[in-house]
């Protein structure tokens, strides 16, 4: 259950006959775009064994760690709070996969976790804001107009500048953000380690001549 929204998995035609039910009870319904992969559920079965050995050789590839030990991870699986030294193997992704996203529930637990600060904003990371509309029935079912939510990527616009709005809107928050990192330019090995480069500043750039022959308003 997406808050007040739910999706449901199944066979196209079955999908269909549904939407059109729904559809003559004017109650809004539509297929979610997944390209006929019916993820999180009993559908997804056939590509375990591919989908294992893929995030296998992905988390061998993986060569940097979060040094924050105090972030915690809502698994919305096990809607549970995930332990410190929870193995998140292709055993734990390939769980995910062909079980239901309890999406209500975990953004409610994250909500109310004991001995961490309160949490005052939700970022969605992903390729679009498919999560807004389930955010904002949260937040009206919980009364909370001071939860904020902000999205990474929007689909049809530029990747880069979106990123960048994202970290534009969190400074404007007052949130601590590393800017030589935000600016630096990553560069990825084959090994999958990431380095990022910084720029430099360039001080011996020619004098710029303005033009004052036109007054464009009264000085005093």
């Amino acid at each position: 259950m997406h808050a007040y929204l739910l999706v449901a998995w199944g066979n196209i035609e079955a999908l269909k006959s549904i939407q059109k039910n729904l559809q003559r009870n004017v109650i809004f319904v539509r297929l979610v775009k997944t390209n006929g992969k019916a993820y999180h559920s009993r559908h997804m079965l056939p590509a375990i064994e591919r989908y294992q050995g893929l995030v296998a050789k992905t988390k061998k590839r993986v060569t940097q760690t979060d040094s924050s030990s105090n972030i915690k991870m809502v698994s919305s699986v096990t809607n549970s709070v995930l332990p410190s030294d929870a193995v998140l193997n292709e055993t734990y992704w390939s769980t995910n996969i062909v079980n239901p996203v309890l999406f209500n529930q975990a953004v409610q637990i994250a909500l109310n976790c004991e001995n961490t600060p309160k949490v005052d904003i939700l970022i969605e990371i992903g390729p679009h804001s498919a999560l807004s509309g389930p955010v904002r029935q949260i937040k009206a079912n919980m009364q909370d107009d001071k939860l904020q939510y902000l999205p990474t990527l929007l689909r049809n616009f530029p990747c880069a500048n979106q990123v960048l709005k994202l970290v534009g809107e969190l400074f404007l928050r007052n949130y601590t953000l590393d800017l030589a990192r935000v600016t630096a330019i990553e560069e990825v090995y084959q090994s999958g380690k990431i380095i990022p480069r910084m720029g430099n500043l360039i001080v011996d750039l020619p004098p710029y001549q303005w033009d004052k022959t036109k007054m464009y308003w009264a000085e005093s």
